[in-house]
């Protein structure tokens, strides 16, 4: 949602729970960030100000105390950031603290340990660095023969098709289609890169923004599968090594965590149940939606307003 509308989600009774991913000084891709997925730091900064003129930042921490009766202040807004940019440290934070606006990060523990992109992050790179082609020939899967892409518009809309396929259908290996792709257009297996849009949080940068108090870290798995999608072996481990890493590199143990993707069909019971075993109780989705606490109180089934 854009950032104007986004504001006009504040309103009484009701917490507005906000889903960023990075904040970048600066962004001049042709491809890469098409989706606003880091918003500028100007945006930010602002997008920041106004919220806390019309309405009441709150934490994570307080949508537990919601949950079990606790009054919802008029415009109450939570911000949270997914997988663990570094951006998030070096240029959000500063902003969230000069506001004294609570945040909560959600971490991907192998994007962390290992500056790890994600798959669909490594395509969108792989597209950037093929900008000057005139033409690019791809295969993928679902296609019967090689889509040809000769326009920004086709490549753009490769992308966009990529995501709605590959996160709907548990066939897919999205690492492999990655690692098709970039050699397909005859790159070298690149996994990890330290631009703007693609360091991650040391675990050095997690502990800096654990030590502030308006800080809370989450787990996000450790590798970031669709957590419905998983045997229960594997949902156990993305759970218990995301939160066990969380421990022992930074000394947290958090009740906090999130879904990546988040949307309906990417959790389901059996992921809900697991995660309540590990002792997690606050699980904010990725389906678009403000939360009126007078109704609906499932704190796994939070709605957010992803922020572009």
């Amino acid at each position: 949602m854009k950032l104007d509308d986004c504001k006009r989600l504040l309103s009484k009774n009701s917490v507005c729970i906000f889903l960023l991913h990075g904040v970048v000084k600066g962004s001049d891709y042709v491809f890469r960030n098409f989706n606003r997925k880091h918003i500028l730091e100007s945006e930010f900064n602002f997008f920041i100000e106004s919220l806390c003129e019309l309405g009441t930042p709150v934490s994570t921490d307080n949508l537990i105390e919601f949950s079990n009766g606790r009054r919802v202040p008029d415009g109450a807004f939570v911000i949270t950031f997914d997988d663990g940019f570094e951006n998030n440290l070096s240029v959000a934070a500063p902003i969230l603290k000069k506001h004294n606006v609570p945040a909560t990060f959600y971490l991907t523990t192998n994007f962390i340990s290992n500056n790890l992109m994600s798959w669909v992050d490594r395509i969108d790179w792989a597209i950037e660095e093929s900008a000057k082609r005139p033409t690019l020939e791809v295969d993928v899967p679902w296609h019967t023969k090689p889509l040809v892409l000769q326009s920004e518009i086709s490549r753009l809309s490769f992308l966009n098709e990529i995501r709605n396929v590959v996160k709907h259908d548990m066939s897919i290996n999205q690492h492999e289609l990655a690692d098709s792709i970039q050699e397909q257009l005859g790159f070298e297996n690149t996994k990890s890169n330290h631009s703007e849009l693609d360091a991650k949080l040391t675990w050095e940068g997690v502990r800096c923004l654990a030590d502030c108090e308006l800080f809370t870290i989450g787990g996000h798995t450790h590798n970031h599968p669709i957590m419905s999608f998983l045997s229960e072996a594997q949902l156990n481990f993305e759970i218990h090594h995301c939160l066990e890493l969380l421990r022992a590199k930074v000394g947290i143990q958090t009740t906090h965590f999130a879904y990546p993707e988040g949307l309906s069909h990417c959790y389901n019971n059996q992921v809900i149940s697991c995660l309540k075993e590990h002792r997690i109780k606050c699980c904010p989705t990725a389906e678009h939606g403000v939360n009126d606490f007078s109704i609906e109180r499932d704190l796994f089934k939070l709605k957010r307003v992803f922020v572009e």
